[in-house]
């Protein structure tokens, strides 16, 4: 008997709804059968770049498709290790510095190892170099979804994990029933901005140079880094049109809805925030022949979890968070085995660094001083303009409603596309390239600075603002004495994390190719770059410790310790 059976008369009244509905799920399946195709084919290390028009369609599909399979491999480790470090106090003193770490890591320098080990494992094909350019996505965008839904977790009231208790839920119908339900807002929008910081690193991720071979796959990434080595601004500007188009549909054909969808879940009603609107889930809504497919699909769906998911793959992974004597056992076993592989990794490392001379150790402590003077300056630039902006839209429920979804737009749209375009500028201008990347980082760091603001702003509440309108204080006094002090500890986590952003920009910053020519800026960012390309895994290490040295200290002895201040005096 067929898992499916439809009967006709569940999807009377066919109208535009549905047939929007089957004809993407056609072009969906068509797109993927293609697709398919080109992961058996043979690996090739330097395919040559085809700039026609053709080609670009399917740059886009494969860019498209890789995006997807990222933010699928994101949410899900976001929910196993995010519940996992909410759950357990053992866990959460190992999981939440790991993740100090590695989001202070960049892009290229989990590069080497894994297009290494993918190509390694899958030799005749591409589709190690694939599963490489996924997990490199992964590595741009999972830490704050981690985040987001470990502090969601946390922050469930009393109350409800009560009564979860006494229905007895556990394991994974409470995932299903508490965990992920509490956690699905801040998750869905971070998911969101983590798509943008994939987008963000998408020509280092599809076209890099490791040693004497050239690594290319192909998409949007690789297409504009071609356009741009060629000088070809027709292609170009194909590419920029082509990113725009990905973008605005992605945000309207699956951001939109999911976040209208998941609004449903918010536990408080905090602030003035409404409910986001979405054409998509309205059209979707008003067919009754799509919303009962929709949920006839969910109900397979469920069914299918129910029967393969829940018995073989969740419980073993839910396992270790089970309280009893066997469940802590099994923690135990499981942090002692990740203990024992960072050690041996950084055993590992540490034989790379014994090439590194003091000297390279003195200059790249120099050139951390140089990334962390523009990281600063790029920062600064940004709050002058987005903090304003946050607030006030923040503070204006009709302004914001018709501004956030273009805001949320233009962020998702991958800034290194414009680099050269406003580097060249800037260069044209007789500014040297030092200034030039401290600019270029503002495009990283402004918009986690805008949406803090935003937030902060929009959860003040109607009877402090009209508390303090009745003063009639304006200007520098009414944000020196209302809204900074509102807004700080959004504002701390908005700088924090535009900082450790800068940091990782810096990579695709400081090292540009400009008209055919390379430009760089003396800084870790350029070195990490010389060092892959020149395949120095020993400077390579050597650049990026210091660099995570460098921010896991400013966070913890810097911006944690005024995070805990900024939330005693809001308390």
């Amino acid at each position: 008997m067929s898992l499916i059976t439809i009967d006709l008369d569940e999807i009377r009244g066919f109208g535009l709804a549905d047939l929007l509905v089957l004809s993407l799920l056609v072009a969906v399946m068509a797109g993927l059968v293609v697709l398919g195709k080109g992961l058996g084919a043979p690996y090739v290390p330097e395919p040559a770049m085809d700039l026609s028009t053709h080609a670009l369609v399917m740059d886009s599909l494969w860019t498209l498709v890789r995006g997807f399979a990222a933010i699928g491999l994101s949410l899900g480790l976001a929910c196993w290790w995010g519940l996992w470090a909410a759950s357990s106090r053992r866990a959460e003193r190992l999981l939440l510095p790991l993740i100090d770490i590695l989001q202070s890591i960049p892009v290229l320098g989990f590069m080497p190892g894994l297009v290494l080990g993918m190509v390694g494992l899958f030799p005749s094909s591409r589709l190690g170099l694939e599963l490489a350019g996924v997990l490199l996505m992964v590595t741009a965008q999972a830490w704050n979804m981690i985040l987001a839904f470990y502090q969601s977790n946390k922050a469930i009231p009393r109350d409800l994990s009560n009564a979860a208790d006494a229905a007895g839920l556990k394991g994974w119908r409470r995932f299903i029933s508490l965990s992920l339900p509490s956690g699905a807002r801040p998750l869905a929008f971070n998911a969101m901005l983590s798509m943008a910081g994939g987008w963000f690193f998408l020509m280092a991720i599809e076209a890099f140079q490791l040693g004497d071979k050239s690594y290319r796959l192909p998409g949007l990434g690789a297409y504009m880094a071609t356009a741009l080595e060629q000088v070809d601004s027709a292609a170009m500007g194909r590419a920029l049109l082509a990113m725009a188009v990905i973008v605005v549909a992605v945000d309207q054909l699956v951001w939109r809805p999911l976040l209208a969808f998941v609004h449903r879940f918010q536990l408080d009603g905090a602030g003035d925030v409404e409910a986001p609107s979405s054409w998509v889930a309205g059209l979707l809504h008003r067919s009754q022949a799509a919303r009962r497919l929709l949920e006839l699909l969910g109900r397979k769906t469920w069914q299918l979890l129910q029967l393969s998911v829940t018995n073989k793959i969740a419980r073993p992974m839910l396992r270790p968070l089970r309280a009893g004597a066997r469940g802590e056992r099994l923690e135990v076993l499981a942090l002692g085995a990740g203990a024992a592989m960072l050690f041996w990794i950084g055993w590992r490392l540490l034989s790379l660094l014994q090439a590194v001379s003091l000297l390279d150790w003195a200059g790249l402590w120099s050139q951390a001083g140089l990334t962390l003077l523009r990281v600063v300056a790029a920062t600064a630039l940004a709050s002058l303009v987005a903090i304003p902006l946050g607030v006030r839209l923040g503070l204006d429920a009709g302004s914001r409603r018709w501004a956030q979804p273009l805001i949320q737009i233009a962020a998702s749209f991958p800034a290194t596309m414009l680099f050269p375009l406003v580097l060249g500028l800037w260069l044209g201008s007789g500014l040297g390239m030092g200034a030039g990347s401290a600019v270029l980082m503002v495009g990283a760091t402004a918009w986690t600075i805008l949406f803090n603001s935003m937030a902060g702003a929009a959860a003040i509440g109607i009877d402090q603002r009209e508390a303090w309108a009745a003063f009639g204080r304006r200007g520098w006094p009414r944000w020196k004495d209302f809204l900074l002090p509102a807004l700080l500890p959004d504002l701390l986590v908005g700088w924090e994390t535009a900082m450790v952003a800068a940091w990782n920009a810096s990579i695709v910053t400081e090292y540009l190719r400009v008209h055919g020519h390379t430009q760089t800026a003396e800084g870790l960012g350029a070195t990490i770059n010389l060092a892959t390309e020149k395949g120095d895994f020993g400077l390579l290490t050597a650049a990026v410790l210091v660099m995570v040295t460098v921010v896991v200290a400013t966070n913890r002895l810097f911006w944690h310790r005024l995070n805990d201040w900024a939330k005693k005096l809001r308390d």
